[in-house]
């Protein structure tokens, strides 16, 4: 029986310590496992995000994936388990969209982290990374019942 309580403070606790060393760990597009899309969400890219965290955890990536899910942290479509995403992003004015597999996670989960374990004054601002707009329904339906995720989030 996974103690998700204490998961998640030893994955807030790591993050914020690696971020020190580290700080391309997050919102760096084209770098980071995980940019902050809006101010509610992070856009991670898997399975990347899974394993990186995962390890810093001390757990296996199915069971930071069954921790995030279970305590609401990582988004899920309604009905489904299925966290992740095919998506065309982009980060640079005129670049060709890159196609990933993402999954959304609730900033407070990473923001959190790093103010208390990382010290920051401020939170990490919405990073530059772009979802084409062309993916705009997919994301909607994926988020149906849910806050969805800003619509500056996508590219024009």
């Amino acid at each position: 029986m996974l103690d998700y309580s204490q998961i998640l403070t030893s994955l807030q606790k790591q993050l914020g310590q690696r971020y020190l060393e580290d700080p391309k760990l997050l919102n760096m597009p084209g770098t980071s496992v995980a940019c902050k899309i809006d101010p509610l969400y992070y856009l991670a890219v898997f399975p990347s995000f899974s394993r990186s965290m995962a390890q810093l955890a001390g757990i296996l990536p199915e069971s930071l994936e069954e921790t995030l899910i279970r305590t609401g942290n990582l988004i899920t479509p309604s009905g489904s388990e299925d966290h992740t995403l095919l998506l065309q992003v982009s980060w640079k004015a005129g670049m060709e969209p890159v196609k990933i597999k993402a999954g959304f996670v609730l900033a407070g989960l990473i923001d959190t982290g790093l103010k208390i374990y990382a010290r920051r004054q401020e939170i990490l601002p919405v990073s530059n990374l772009r979802i084409d707009i062309r993916d705009r329904e997919k994301v909607d339906a994926f988020f149906e019942g849910k806050t969805s995720i800003s619509s500056l989030a996508f590219s024009q």
